[in-house]
């Protein structure tokens, strides 16, 4: 009897075929096979200082009247001193309801310092200060916040403010 060529036994033949080409090409490409160990330690700069925002109370101001509140700006936090150098600005915001007037003074020995306030669109804002890295510094300002004596319009008798300091690193 002839035994005929069917598809299945030609997918058999194959299969078998496959087979026999993966247990030889296993075997003989076996003995090039090799392996790496190895360990590395990677790290990260940290970035450490506490800055946040502060709301000033100013309730109480008359015209004339000035209010000063000092604050520091640093770069270390809980005996952790900041890897990278930072850069930073002192902003104050308003409501905008009372004529106030903002002076930022830095204090003597306060390198590299936040430059004065400027007002932009009801926002006082500084220019950069600068905190160098791996270097515990603190920078010190007195902010000085002024309600004109000749501002005493009749419209300001009832009115209220909020004052916020704002640090941005």
């Amino acid at each position: 009897m002839k035994k005929q060529l069917t598809a299945g036994r030609i997918a058999g033949y194959l299969f078998c075929l496959s087979l026999i080409c993966m247990a030889v090409c296993g075997v003989s490409y076996a003995r090039y096979a090799s392996s790496v160990n190895g360990s590395a330690i990677a790290t990260v700069a940290a970035v450490a200082g506490e800055m946040r925002n502060t709301a000033i109370d100013v309730s109480g101001m008359q015209p004339g009247d000035t209010k000063t509140v000092e604050f520091a700006v640093a770069n270390y936090s809980g005996g952790k001193t900041s890897e990278v150098a930072q850069e930073y600005t002192v902003t104050v915001k308003t409501s905008g309801n009372l004529p106030f007037t903002f002076t930022l003074t830095p204090k003597a020995g306060t390198e590299n310092p936040a430059g004065s306030l400027k007002n932009t669109s009801g926002v006082w804002k500084s220019t950069a200060g600068f905190l160098p890295a791996a270097e515990q510094t603190t920078h010190s300002y007195t902010l000085t916040i002024t309600w004109p004596a000749g501002q005493t319009a009749p419209d300001y008798m009832d009115e209220i403010d909020t004052v916020t300091l704002i640090v941005d690193v």
